[in-house]
């Protein structure tokens, strides 16, 4: 049998992580199916416009969108700026959804981090608005989320430690604003300002999350990526050395024609660049005095742009290293509310996969946060959000204990807990790194 084309086989991979409706999937096949012809993609209220090979998309584009489609139409000879920006963004929304844990796990759809995403909360007391319309009053007792940060600094630095959850804040926001920028039910803005889990797990309601600047354009960068293509330490680099990276992203994704209509409406709107793992720039010394030249120089050009920028806490608490102008703020372990609410949205998504029936689940669910309230061990795993994720995933497909008939309590038969010393009952992060260590060389952060 010969392999599929290549457009069909995205087109089953878009409606196996549920991207596409069936609907879509088929009318996309049958239009694949005609000899020749040009493709078109129509906008707009009222606006149906297709060719042999093509999709439409009516209405308003509130609807499902083919973002296979929409990727492969922006890498067409003479595409238009807007056909140009909608494959960039479609791109971005594919690569961004995909849990890095679980990307290629041999399973009919991927986890998507949509569905799953929990907010994470940073160290300080939550603002609120006054009684009275006045000044802003500090509540001490709640904490802002990762979110209140960025909206409020133009300029930010978010620290924390490893598995605690930078790098999928970045994916998530960036998927949040590509789909509102494409008008897809979700994820989007609504999607990003979700009212933030009580801290205690109780029901009370909240209000949702603040972001005040509409939907920017999102620019990923994997700073690790860009130090590998620095020039030798001690060469001076500028925003010319981060421009001609991105360009050569694009051309990478053949999108090279979108670098003039991105580079003009960074300069004319602004947007969003997302500076991902200072940390885990090698040579530290050298290449993070470039990094930080670089960045410095490119946020000084495009003024019209806010910045985020991520580090892991111990590897920016030198001076020199430190942006200038820059916002610094601390992720913090994930509380009850986060860790209950995380569990929820991931079991119910297991059973939007077909990868566990109602009971099944609500059966997990309910073990795994009994057993977090009750395991200090366990919960001090819990408490950092890849972790948890690890201890969730091995719930839900079973472990080697569970195939013995043992529960995730019993710490000796679960590999994530093997780091877990039996005589003393304690654990740290290296011992436990021995388990997940393969799992973090696996997550790649969204790149362009």
């Amino acid at each position: 049998m010969t392999a599929p084309p290549p457009r069909i086989e995205q087109l089953k991979r878009a409606h196996a992580a549920g991207l596409i409706d069936q609907d879509t999937y088929d009318a996309a096949v049958a239009a694949l199916a005609a000899p020749t012809g040009s493709c078109a993609i129509a906008q707009g209220p009222e606006a149906l416009a297709v060719g042999a090979g093509g999709v439409a998309v009516q209405g308003d584009n509130t609807g499902t969108i083919n973002l296979g489609l929409l990727i492969q139409q922006g890498t067409q000879p003479g595409a238009s700026p807007a056909t140009l920006t909608r494959a960039y963004l479609a791109r971005i929304l594919t690569q961004a959804n995909q849990l890095p844990l679980f990307v290629g796990d041999g399973a009919n759809a991927q986890v998507r981090l949509s569905a799953v995403y929990t907010a994470l909360l940073i160290q300080g007391g939550s603002v609120e608005a006054a009684p009275d319309g006045g000044r802003s009053l500090e509540r001490p007792d709640r904490h802002p989320s990762a979110l209140d940060a960025l909206n409020t600094a133009s300029r930010l630095v978010l620290l924390g430690g490893p598995g605690s959850g930078k790098s999928t804040f970045v994916n998530f926001v960036a998927l949040s604003l590509a789909g509102e920028l494409l008008k897809v039910p979700g994820p989007n803005l609504e999607t990003l300002t979700a009212p933030l889990p009580n801290e205690d797990g109780d029901d009370k309601a909240q209000a949702p999350q603040r972001w005040d600047h509409g939907p920017l354009l999102p620019v990923p960068v994997v700073l690790r990526d860009l130090a590998s293509q620095l020039p030798p330490p001690g060469i001076p680099v500028n925003a010319e050395t981060l421009w001609r990276f991105l360009q050569g992203r694009l051309k990478q994704a053949a999108l090279e024609d979108f670098a003039p209509v991105l580079k003009q409406r960074l300069l004319d709107q602004g947007g969003l660049i997302l500076l991902d793992g200072l940390d885990e720039v090698p040579d530290a010394h050298e290449r993070r005095a470039q990094i930080k030249q670089a960045v410095q120089d490119f946020a000084a050009s495009f003024s019209r742009c806010r910045f985020l920028v991520t580090s892991r806490t111990y590897a920016y608490q030198r001076q020199e290293w430190q942006l200038d102008g820059f916002t610094q703020t601390h992720l913090l372990p994930l509380r009850t509310g986060q860790i209950k609410g995380f569990v929820d949205a991931w079991y119910a998504h297991m059973v939007e996969l077909l990868r566990l029936t109602p009971a099944a689940a609500r059966d997990r669910a309910e073990v795994l946060i009994r057993t977090v309230e009750r395991n200090e061990r366990i919960r001090e795993l819990a408490e950092r959000p890849l972790l948890l994720t690890l201890i969730a995933q091995l719930q839900t497909y079973g472990s080697c204990a569970a195939a013995r008939g043992s529960t995730i309590e019993s710490s000796r038969a679960v590999p994530i807990a093997s780091g877990i010393n039996p005589a003393t009952g304690t654990s740290t992060w290296r011992s436990v790194s021995c388990c997940v260590l393969p799992l973090f060389l696996q997550l790649r952060p969204l790149s362009l």
